[in-house]
């Protein structure tokens, strides 16, 4: 059956991400490619800007991967088939903090694969990502590592401003597929996560934050990162739970900084991949730096700070530390 009717086609696509995840979402869009031309059209112009359709497709097989041998795994598994390396710049001395002390990671943010980069090099089973409730949505198998941020119009349009029509392009069609919640239900669901983030390294895991969001130029962090220390820097002090001061473990708060990522870079890569055009370590690799890790025993008076001022003290010393793209 041939359709030219592309609204009624981009219903359905919405349709299905909302009741099936990426799997349901990447057969309805074939489905629509066959029946309108309109709609493929649509697409073919739209995958010249970014390859949505493609990224699907890699979606459906990452979301497999990660419920088959779990997200770390999966996350290296796909960029090694992709042909993208990464190279981890970590010190022995420090590899135990970032692999399995409590602590909060905080990172840049320059490309929508962040998070999976991060996934990949960090062997952590209780490593919790703090992203957007889409991936949530998304990919089903991601689930269980999200802590899902609901958007607002910060969320989106700092991004958008920062990254270009590509990313513009990306967060009209992800707005479209899940409308955002109310201003105020997004504030109450989010605080809640934060409090959420900060219990979990209090128990012993690992947080992943990106404290600017998903931007290319990080010109401005979120106050959330300091809402979460603030919150570890009362639990040490006061205790938490019953338990005596002496009897937490030690947490640390690990800045790193990924480089090499941008949108443009990883697309072209994939695109060449696809088509055959690409080898093996002919491209510049990844680059994830991590810093020295901060005790927070050694934050002294920070307690008394605000938030807003603890976020500013945090991207002071990331900035001087790690140099970030942008």
């Amino acid at each position: 059956m041939i359709s030219l009717w592309l609204p009624g086609h981009l219903a359905r696509l919405r349709l299905s991400y909302m009741t099936g995840g990426i799997a349901s979402l990447h057969q309805a869009h074939q489905l629509a490619l066959r029946e309108s031309p309109l709609y493929h059209l649509f697409w073919r112009l739209t995958d010249r800007v970014f390859p949505f359709t493609i990224l699907i497709e890699l979606g459906v097989d990452l979301n497999a991967q990660i419920g088959a041998q779990g997200l770390h795994h999966a996350c290296r598994q796909v960029f090694e088939q992709l042909c993208v390396p990464i190279e981890v710049q970590l010190s022995a001395s420090h590899a135990r903090q970032a692999l399995t002390s409590p602590c909060l990671i905080y990172s840049n943010h320059t490309s929508m694969i962040t998070p999976l980069i991060l996934a990949a090099t960090l062997e952590r089973p209780d490593l919790q990502i703090m992203a957007m409730r889409y991936i949530d949505n998304l990919l089903p198998n991601f689930r269980p590592s999200i802590m899902p941020i609901d958007r607002t119009w910060s969320h989106e349009l700092f991004p958008a401003l920062n990254n270009g029509f590509a990313h513009l392009l990306a967060s009209l069609m992800l707005s479209y597929l899940e409308p955002r919640a109310s201003l105020t239900a997004a504030r109450g669901q989010n605080q809640l996560i934060l409090r959420q983030a900060a219990q979990h390294v209090l128990r012993g895991g690992a947080t992943l934050i990106f404290p600017a969001g998903g931007v290319r130029r990080p010109a401005r962090w979120f106050p959330g990162i300091g809402a979460i220390v603030a919150h570890l820097l009362q639990a040490r002090n006061q205790g938490v739970q019953g338990h005596a001061q002496a009897r937490l473990p030690p947490l640390y708060l690990l800045p790193v900084c990924v480089h090499n990522d941008s949108n443009a870079h990883i697309r072209s890569g994939i695109i060449r991949n696809m088509e055959g055009t690409r080898q093996p370590g002919s491209e510049q690799p990844i680059r994830v730096e991590f810093a020295e890790p901060l005790s927070l025993e050694h934050l002294s008076g920070w307690e008394r700070l605000s938030a807003q001022e603890i976020t500013f003290r945090l991207k002071d010393h990331y900035l001087r530390t790690l140099n970030p793209p942008g």
